[in-house]
């Protein structure tokens, strides 16, 4: 497979410990379990100023570094195992507080944090399942948390949802990472990794045509082929043979299809101009219609109106590519590589920041109809990730 590894990975990891070996009912506040928060990654603006997907850095060691934002985290304590397992209790970790105290800003590489956990109902020999919620700046009024999941909520019903009054703007510009494990009071210790449960999606181009067909071109778009999703499911579900991680939940946003708006300005266009723009996105299925495709460059007049579009391929071999007749269809799809679902922690980019000899970015004006992809499939940064080929 013939893959480069372009964005770090980003994760949370909460460590839970306990100071007895069977925590009774109304455990003191000196015994309760402790966890260790371990986080990273940050990125840059959705279109120039709304998000902030940043691209990674290369350090000077030639490895990959990436920076996180998390600033909100919620620790959710299921009893129970499975998708079964009912919500008791929820809590907020004083993330930031702790480093504001510790060294007056949050951490933008990896860190840790313990943290006593304050719910005072754990039973004897009994399996939990924590859950971990980390938030970027605003994603907990994007989606509602912390009371986005309810005392009673099921495992299997917990979800992510746009919460009354948002748009699409706030989960191009919002980050969730989530984790579980299950927990036993007798354990003395247990971890939960929190990977991102959103995508990624950023561009880089240069050689914007500015008029097509005597219309000026005013924005460049990086667009879904159907309005994108408003909920996903936090816990992952079967990503493959079947690709089922993901809530079919169309927003009814009118600009619902585009993920990344990049406005034009009369010094953005010519071979030397490059221009840029990311956003998240919620997971979402590969378009089932042959005649679509799953992402598009589009150069718009100031009406919206797509004067031209490039589609987006992944790389020869890529594992999301299901082939000619991978869609289970028993239809020949001789264009495979063109439709690929969206998928959580997945970073696709359409080009790279420019290098010293100007090498990076997509050529608009040479790139043809089809631009290859480069999708990194662990978003999940550890604190250096070499660039593999």
């Amino acid at each position: 497979m013939k893959k480069k590894l372009i964005y770090p990975l980003t994760c949370l990891a909460l460590l839970t410990g306990c100071t007895d070996n069977e925590a009774p009912h109304g455990i003191p506040a000196d015994e309760r379990p402790s966890i260790v928060l371990n986080l990273s990654n940050e990125a840059k603006t959705a279109d120039g100023s709304t998000a902030n997907i940043t691209y990674p850095e290369l350090g000077e060691d030639g490895t990959i570094i990436g920076t996180q934002h998390a600033q909100t985290v919620y620790l959710y304590i299921f009893e129970g195992s499975g998708n079964g397992a009912e919500c008791v209790s929820w809590e907020e970790v004083p993330w930031e507080e702790h480093f504001m105290e510790l060294q007056d800003s949050l951490p933008i590489h990896t860190a840790q944090m313990r943290y006593k956990l304050q719910y005072e109902g754990f039973q004897p020999n009994t399996t939990y399942t924590l859950m971990g919620v980390g938030l970027s700046d605003g994603a907990e009024t994007v989606y509602g948390f912390p009371d986005a999941l309810q005392t009673g909520t099921s495992l299997g019903e917990a979800i992510a949802s746009l919460a009354s009054g948002q748009t699409c703007d706030g989960i191009r510009a919002s980050e969730i990472y989530v984790g579980t494990v299950e927990y036993k009071t007798n354990q003395y210790d247990t971890r939960i990794e929190l990977f991102r449960r959103v995508a990624g999606v950023m561009g880089y181009f240069k050689n914007v045509p500015s008029n097509i067909d005597g219309k000026h071109v005013t924005n460049l778009h990086i667009s879904l082929y159907t309005e994108q999703n408003t909920k996903m499911p936090l816990v992952e579900r079967e990503q493959s043979p079947t690709f089922r991680d993901f809530i079919d939940s169309p927003t009814t946003d009118e600009d619902g299809k585009v993920l990344v708006s990049i406005p034009l300005g009369t010094d953005d266009f010519g071979a030397t101009k490059v221009v840029s723009g990311g956003s998240y996105v919620l997971p979402a299925a590969a378009p089932a219609d042959a005649s679509f495709y799953t992402l598009c460059i589009e150069a718009v007049d100031v009406d919206g109106t797509i004067l031209k579009f490039w589609r987006a391929k992944l790389p020869e071999g890529d594992e999301l590519d299901q082939g000619e007749t991978g869609g289970g269809t028993g239809i020949i799809d001789t264009e495979s590589a063109f439709r690929f679902p969206i998928v959580a922690n997945h970073f696709y980019a359409l080009g790279r920041p420019a290098d010293e000899d100007g090498d990076g970015p997509i050529d608009l004006e040479g790139a043809g109809q089809d631009i290859v992809i480069t999708i990194d499939p662990m978003w999940r940064e550890e604190v250096d990730l070499d660039i593999k080929e």
